[in-house]
């Protein structure tokens, strides 16, 4: 959809002189161009807003200092401490939560054990070991140290430093042949030779040579070498690792061991045709020498994972793989051994039998301690309970809060001073005891049955009494008492005032004691540039004269005194109490410019500036901008288009159905089944509709002389976009012809003449439909000017000719019932954007002479697209 100021005729701004001049700007640009702006207008700033200024990076450092200190004030509602105050002028961090069992990816293992036995359901065990393959190392770090063992090789780089009877210093590669070549000593064979063997060598063929040599001989680069890397692993496949990289080093570079792969019985093919039987489990345990130094190509084969078993304990929990002839001891050694806080006297075992699992209550003693492991074993040893029943606690606004001992004739202030006595935000009206009964105490269930107990109460003292030692408040306590010291957050609301509106940090504060008008501004960071200072108000609630129901007054402040400390600044704030600080209107407008202009981008300008204002401030157009074509959009009326284009299909598609089901019921299943078919096609056409035409475009004239004066030279808005395309020599032809396409715009030619290019009309076309969408947007139909005056209309480049295809025959009394001439001329709407492709020069079809057919599914035709 778009909105128009209209011209007197179609070729509007005489676009045929603006293209014989062959510039970018208009004359009037290029006059407003070379005449000084008049957005550029001195400005007094007010004469408070000096000391609110953004400081610079020192003086907020110091400012934030002393703030800190000054205000150590939080948000209601933040989790952190007054001691971690975030000052004004700061964002505040966002926390982002830690990712919950269900989101953590768990291996198909993990799975089964932690659903299908009962005895880890409640843990969520995973399996041991591949836990450090989610690092994000990749192999061998920078710089890591070089095993002695390591073999020199092909393309290695050793540096040799002399001193002595030979001066030398240079860095050596390892040639093909394994040697190197030191000047006045000769070729030196190293290829093979370990590290730790190398500097040995090199001075010993030096001596031959010069005597009383020293020598430094370092490895500085080691050539990689190629490793193939197969089965359970997650990027199989031949691998280039570090010369000295290690079986580990190789595994993180393949993604590490999938979890249904072994870490017990990785098996490394040397090229020497020998295999290493590798228990990566002894890596993880810290035995020396378990992790063997991989060598050019060898094979490493990760097969799939061996009998595996859970252990949960109170020490650790996981699920391991094991080998054939493993024990219970040797699970719980893997596990590393019980620990005192576990109950070593039973275990629960979840094993499987013949008829499924079963768990049974097992004895630990040395027979079930040798019993071989089964695949699939869980066996889980519980915490050892505490007997002692001779114990108090205390918790809540306590300076220590815990389990303390009972001792007989101990009272309720002895353990107040066992907790360190209490913290200052304790609440002083009551405390609780919650005390173990002796009898029963019975209740309802239902209407008199007395069938419930309870063997608990409720013991309320007032603390406050207990301070000023009152008589009879001490009470003795028994064994299992537990006391609770409720704070004043527990006992009531956080009090609180509310600041909005034109300041830098907005929100809820907690409000303090003696806290006053001036301690919540500052709080809040101080206004913005655009705040008003002179009268704001506080909103204060009271009750209204019944007493049925509150009601809020209006207390004037004015912000000028208040920011010099005078008048109200010293006002102390009250409970629920909101500022509300005005903001001045803002006097500028901030709108964009895009494409082929000289300084593309965003400008904020003041209020009253117009689209020639944002065309100077970009410097003009390019040579291959085209005023012709610019696209101008506006957010209002966007939203007013979407509004109507929503409001007009879904009218349509009420009617249709009432048609369509009338149709139904007079015995025309026919008829309603095509009713139905256009009834769908109406929903596409609307969503394409409203997907192109709600675009906010209004259709400008730029090339009137008179421009900067007219209607045309629009008051720019918020959000305002101006896009300037590149100029285009192609006539675009679609619809019902035989060849649709873009041809070359040739001066003078008309629509007749590019119908002609095209092949002309195919039988189906309807010609009494046909119209012309101009590069500015500006739309002239043969229903508007007659068939025979729109065939002689001149077309200037970037124009497009659309031709739609003739509605099915049908009779007066059918037509009537399905509205399918309804449905066609709402879909028109959704091809007239749609079907524009974005046309530059090297897509252009210039040649006209092909006899070939059309190709219906070539991207530039548009063909069979006006039949849906």
């Amino acid at each position: 959809m778009l909105f128009s100021c209209k011209s007197p005729e179609f070729e509007y701004g005489d676009w045929r002189e603006y293209i014989k001049q062959d510039q970018a700007n208009p004359p009037w640009l290029e006059e407003l161009i070379s005449k000084p702006s008049e957005l550029y207008k001195p400005y007094a700033s007010s004469p408070h807003m000096d000391k609110w200024k953004i400081p610079s990076s020192q003086q907020t450092k110091e400012k934030h200092t002393h703030m800190s200190l000054r205000f150590p004030v939080n948000r209601i509602g933040s989790s952190s401490s007054s001691l971690n105050y975030t000052p004004p002028y700061t964002d505040e961090p966002k926390i982002l939560s830690e990712p919950t069992e269900d989101e953590i990816k768990k291996t198909p293992i993990e799975t089964l054990y932690n659903l299908q036995t009962t005895l880890a359901s409640d843990v969520q065990i995973k399996q041991f070991g591949y836990n450090i393959f989610t690092s994000n190392s990749e192999g061998v770090p920078e710089g890591a140290p070089i095993d002695l063992d390591y073999a020199i090789g092909v393309g290695d780089e050793i540096r040799i430093m002399a001193t002595g009877a030979l001066e030398h210093e240079q860095t050596y590669i390892i040639s093909r042949n394994g040697t190197i070549f030191i000047p006045k000593v000769g070729t030196i064979l190293l290829k093979g030779v370990k590290v730790q063997d190398l500097e040995q060598i090199i001075i010993s063929e030096i001596n031959k040579q010069y005597r009383d040599t020293k020598l430094d001989v370092s490895l500085e680069k080691i050539q990689s070498i190629r490793v193939l890397v197969t089965g359970q692993i997650h990027k199989p496949g031949q691998l280039a690792v570090s010369g000295n990289a290690t079986l580990l080093d190789t595994l993180f570079a393949a993604g590490g061991v999938k979890g249904t792969g072994s870490l017990r019985t990785i098996k490394i093919i040397r090229a020497s045709g020998n295999v290493d039987i590798i228990d990566l489990y002894k890596i993880q345990l810290g035995q020396e020498g378990a992790d063997p130094t991989i060598f050019n190509g060898d094979k490493i084969v990760v097969p799939p994972i061996g009998k595996t078993a859970a252990l949960i304990s109170p020490g650790s929990s996981a699920i391991y793989e094991l080998k054939e002839d493993n024990t219970v001891k040797d699970l719980i050694h893997l596990a590393g051994d019980l620990n005192q806080f576990t109950d070593q006297q039973h275990a629960l075992l979840d094993t499987v039998t013949k008829e499924g699992r079963n768990i049974e209550r097992i004895e630990i003693n040395e027979k079930f301690l040798n019993r071989k492991i089964i695949d699939g074993d869980v066996i889980r040893f519980n915490v050892k309970l505490s007997s002692s029943q001779n114990i108090v606690q205390i918790k809540g606004s306590i300076l220590r809060p815990g389990t303390y001992p009972f001792t007989q004739g101990m009272r309720v202030s002895d353990l107040i001073d066992l907790g360190n006595g209490f913290r200052k935000d304790a609440a002083l009206d009551r405390l609780l005891i919650i005390r173990q009964l002796d009898n029963d105490f019975r209740f309802d269930k239902s209407d008199n049955d007395k069938t419930g107990v309870i063997r608990q109460e409720l013991i309320w003292i007032n603390l406050a009494e207990l301070l000023t030692k009152k008589p009879g408040v001490d009470i003795e306590l028994k064994r299992l008492d537990q006391i609770t010291i409720y704070s004043l957050n527990d006992t009531q609301t956080a009090p609180s005032v509310t600041i909005s509106g034109a300041v830098r940090s907005p929100g809820t504060y907690r409000l303090y004691a003696g806290m006053n008008i001036a301690d919540l501004l500052w709080l809040a960071g101080g206004p913005v540039e655009d705040t008003y200072l002179g009268q704001s108000n506080i909103v204060r609630r009271i009750s209204s004269q019944e007493g049925f129901a509150t009601s809020i007054i209006l207390i004037p402040i004015q912000l000028n005194y208040i920011l010099q400390g005078k008048g109200q600044a010293q006002t102390i704030l009250m409970n629920g109490d909101q500022i509300v600080v005005k903001r001045m209107h803002s006097l500028r407008v901030t709108a964009k410019i895009e494409g082929h202009v000289r300084f593309p981008g965003t400008y904020i300008v003041p209020e009253g500036a117009k689209i020639s204002d944002l065309l100077v401030l970009a410097g003009g157009l390019l040579p291959e901008g085209d005023i012709r074509g610019a696209k101008f959009t506006r957010e209002r009326v966007k939203e007013l288009q979407y509004e109507k284009l929503t409001r007009m299909f879904r009218n349509s598609q009420e009617h249709f159905a009432d048609v369509r089901n009338s149709v139904a019921l007079t015995g025309h299943p026919n008829e309603a089944v095509a009713n139905h078919l256009s009834m769908r096609g109406l929903k596409r056409k609307d969503e394409n509709a409203k997907r192109y035409h709600a675009l906010g475009r209004i259709v400008l004239d730029f090339l009137r002389k008179d421009f900067p004066n007219s209607t045309h030279n629009l008051v720019l808005e918020n959000e305002d976009k101006l896009v300037i395309p590149k100029k285009s020599n192609a006539v675009h032809v679609l619809g019902r012809t035989y060849n649709p396409n873009s041809f070359i715009w040739e001066p003078g030619a008309d629509v007749a003449d590019f119908l002609k290019k095209s092949g002309g009309l195919r039988e189906d076309a309807d010609a009494s439909e046909m119209y012309i969408i101009a590069a500015s947007g500006e739309v002239r139909s043969a229903n508007q000017t007659g068939k025979s005056a729109l065939m002689d209309l001149k077309l200037g480049p970037g124009d497009s000719i659309l031709i739609p295809s003739e509605p099915l025959g049908r009779s007066a009394r059918l037509a009537a019932l399905d509205y399918i001439h309804v449905a066609r001329a709402v879909a028109e709407l959704g091809l007239i954007a749609a079907s524009i492709p974005e046309v530059d020069n090297t897509r252009v079809n210039a040649d006209i002479s092909s006899e070939d057919p059309p190709n219906r599914y070539h991207p530039n035709s548009l063909n069979g697209a006006f039949d849906k």
